[in-house]
């Protein structure tokens, strides 16, 4: 077999009763064109792909769009050094967790427009992270790929959660992510160290990373109906004009002491008053 395009579509219905689809021994190494392959399977929850030769692929458009239950893919045997088309190649998989890509992973073919780039991961709100860490091609992530780029509004990277952190391969510069600077989530490598300029979070949104960095700047962002709450940082919190934190400092059966606390430690839960706007 050589293409493969559309061969589970579900096309516009988006009303798939297919639960479950054994493809893990597909003989997959002279196919070329793997199109909509599994696109709008909304309901299933497992594929498992992680045998397969992709080698001779040069077309990926689309390929997991609309699998909306899908909550993880193995994508460790996947070799993209061939391919010329990814755009919305995992678009809509709106409980995927995070996306792992291999060495193998490669853009090089792959024209650095919107079309054969765009929304290849649009709309897909669960996603923790995008791990590029481990690909060779340090070139991946260009220009015009982020979200929010002026005329890019469907970038590589459209719509997908100001939360997701995006791991750039290990020896790309940081300005390979983006000419106009937005550096938000996005993590790189400096020397030894892991590092982002700009980490972003949100009240309700879990933190689950592949590996630590450190973070210039952090923001943690939550909306308040009283003046006090509880939380807990992955990084150390200071007080400040619009928050005052407070640590336990004894605990008694009817009664908890807390103190003010300039400075809190990454990883303690304190008590924050909310004393500004913000």
């Amino acid at each position: 077999v050589t293409n493969m395009s559309k061969m589970f579509d579900m096309g516009t219905t988006f009303e798939s009763k297919l639960t479950s689809l054994d493809v893990s021994n597909f003989n997959t190494s002279n196919v070329t064109n793997m199109k909509y392959m599994f696109n709008a399977c909304s309901n299933l929850k497992i594929l498992d792909v992680s045998k397969w030769n992709t080698s001779k692929v040069t077309i990926m458009l689309g390929m997991f769009h609309s699998c909306e239950n899908l909550t993880s893919l193995d994508l460790s045997s996947f070799n993209t050094s061939n391919v010329t088309d990814m755009a919305g190649m995992f678009g809509q998989c709106h409980k995927i967790t995070s996306l792992t890509f291999p060495a193998t992973f490669s853009m090089d073919n792959v024209p650095n427009t919107l079309a054969r780039r765009q929304d290849m991961f649009h709309g897909d709100w669960e996603l923790r992270y995008i791990d590029f860490s481990a690909s060779d091609d340090t070139d991946a992530i260009v220009t015009v790929n982020r979200k929010g780029d002026t005329g890019a509004d469907h970038g590589m990277f459209s719509n997908v959660r100001a939360t997701t952190v995006i791991y750039l391969p290990h020896g790309a510069a940081k300005t390979t992510m983006l000419a106009s600077g937005n550096l938000q989530n996005v993590v790189y490598t400096s020397g030894d160290e892991l590092l982002c300029d700009d980490y972003y979070s949100e009240d309700k949104v879990d933190i689950e990373l592949p590996y630590s960095f450190k973070a210039a700047k952090a923001q943690y962002s939550r909306t308040m109906s009283t003046k006090f709450g509880t939380c807990v940082l992955p990084y150390e919190f200071h007080s400040n004009s619009d928050i005052q934190a407070y640590t336990l400092t004894q605990e008694q059966p009817k009664f908890m002491y807390f103190d003010e606390a300039a400075t809190v430690p990454a990883h303690t839960a304190f008590l924050l008053q909310k004393l500004g706007n913000s």
